[in-house]
């Protein structure tokens, strides 16, 4: 019975990991590279790791506009829209700024729009956005948002 409990009690924080990269994405560029380089010292499996969770959404505005242009190419503005729902002003203004005018209206029209459930969709557009990114960019990313 106490098994239960411990289990139940510890779900998602095995190893810390969740936690962790939860932290990473609240955290400054420097803040996160001071602390993935204690991680890699002792894990650098784990380091890689936390590095292509830890990215988050609102650091595309520090990638340059060559590369946010990549990514606007391979993302519907629907869904860029939707990701820039739950963003912050910065971020929204840099990415219609650096957007195509007519992808930037359409992206503008998602984001504005009354959209029930909208904020874990907007979450999935997040990561579907920065997986793209990951997938497109490799390893490169990393050295970009740090």
């Amino acid at each position: 019975m106490k098994e239960n409990n411990q289990k139940s009690t510890l779900g998602g924080f095995i190893d810390g990991k969740k936690q962790i990269i939860d932290m990473l994405k609240m955290m400054s560029p420097q803040e996160k590279v001071r602390l993935l380089k204690n991680v890699k010292n002792r894990n650098p499996i784990m380091a890689h790791e936390l590095m292509k969770e830890g990215i988050s959404f609102e650091q595309l505005s520090i990638i340059g506009k060559d590369k946010l242009q990549i990514i606007l190419s391979h993302i519907n503005p629907a869904i860029m829209g939707m990701a820039l729902k739950s963003s912050s002003p910065q971020t929204q203004r840099y990415i219609l700024k650096e957007s195509p005018r007519e992808y930037a209206l359409e992206a503008y029209k998602i984001m504005t729009t009354p959209i029930e459930g909208a904020s874990s969709k907007s979450d999935m557009a997040k990561e579907k956005i920065l997986k793209l990114a990951t997938d497109i960019f490799g390893k490169q990313i990393f050295n970009m948002l740090s």
